[in-house]
């Protein structure tokens, strides 16, 4: 009897085994199919699987080799602060100074120079110009030296303040000499006119050489004009050792 089972058994084993090997392969050949498709076409809803909060902290860890954590903290904070006392200071330095020099405008001081225009080159900068005497606007002595010959200045005395109101900018051209003319663009500067005494200042720096200088102002009515009218004096300045 326990014979007869046990052949009974191994028929139907032997019957439905095939079938069985048949599922499982189908089975694991859709569950590969599966994974497949959710890589190519993921779900509209995916499942969330760790929710992050809104904002992220992102840590920075700076090493300095040769020396401890706590004496690279100790330093970086040092030099920071360093930084910040100078920057303070050099601002309160910065403003002390513009304040003496409105002080010293509003008194009329003649030992302040015209201000350089910082962006005249893109706003004045034309195809030329076209040179005209000032004898009607302003006269001046030409170059002049300070005491110890290390300033070079060029005094403008306006006859009138309606004059002065109608100039856009004050402008020094210095020009040195190359092949017996005076070719070689060397300086090229604007400067805001003021009320009261007008006059620019430069370094004597220039290396030897011979040089023309032309300086005058354009009136604001020029302020479109490609070429306009630069009622210019000029002098000249021979160099011969630095």
């Amino acid at each position: 009897m326990k014979n007869l089972f046990k052949n009974k058994y191994i028929l139907f084993v032997k019957a439905h085994i095939w079938k069985a090997a048949t599922f499982i392969l189908g089975a694991i050949v859709v569950i590969m199919l599966t994974k497949t498709a959710d890589n190519i076409f993921p779900s509209a809803e995916p499942v969330v699987v760790n929710k992050m909060p809104d904002t992220l902290k992102v840590l920075h860890n700076y090493e300095i080799k040769g020396s401890s954590n706590k004496d690279s903290l100790d330093i970086i904070v040092k030099k920071k602060i360093n930084q910040l006392s100078q920057l303070n200071l050099y601002e309160k330095e910065l403003n002390e100074y513009l304040e003496r020099i409105k002080e010293n405008e509003a008194k009329g001081n003649i030992n302040i120079p015209n201000k350089i225009i910082l962006d005249s080159k893109k706003n004045f900068v034309k195809k030329g110009y076209v040179e005209e005497s000032p004898i009607a606007l302003f006269s001046s002595d030409g170059i002049n030296f300070t005491s110890d010959k290390k300033i070079i200045e060029l005094h403008l005395n306006f006859f009138s303040q309606e004059i002065v109101n109608s100039v856009l900018y004050l402008r020094l051209i210095i020009y040195k000499k190359q092949n017996n003319k005076y070719s070689q663009y060397y300086f090229d500067e604007f400067y805001e006119p003021r009320i009261g005494h007008n006059f620019i200042r430069i370094s004597n720096e220039l290396p030897i050489g011979e040089y023309e200088f032309r300086f005058g102002i354009v009136n604001k009515k020029d302020a479109n004009n490609d070429y306009p009218t630069f009622y210019c004096e000029k002098d000249y300045l021979v160099v011969k050792s630095n």
